[in-house]
């Protein structure tokens, strides 16, 4: 696991937004485009979860793949997720 003390901020409201999201919002809040792109970066992490984990044959950990993820990917994954969704009729 790794310690809170040596991850940047942006990874603890992450890992913070990520354990929020099971959680009951409002209807507004699931509509928002903010919150849509919450859970798609949060499907994505999910993604690379299982995706490493099937590669390593055992659980390979969310904190250990969102470290990863947000300090290699998280940059191109948005601005490709921003791009489509420019794309895409409103």
């Amino acid at each position: 696991m790794v310690e809170k003390a040596s991850q940047p901020a942006e990874f603890v409201h992450v890992i913070q937004d990520l354990k929020m999201a099971d959680k009951t919002t409002e209807s507004s809040s699931r509509d928002s485009k903010l919150y849509q792109e919450f859970l798609a970066e949060r499907d994505e992490i999910l993604r690379q979860k299982w995706l490493k984990s099937e590669h390593a044959g055992q659980d390979v950990g969310l904190e250990r793949v969102l470290v990863e993820w947000a300090s290699t990917e998280r940059t191109e994954w948005k601005k490709e997720y921003l791009k489509k969704q420019k794309s895409q009729p409103s």
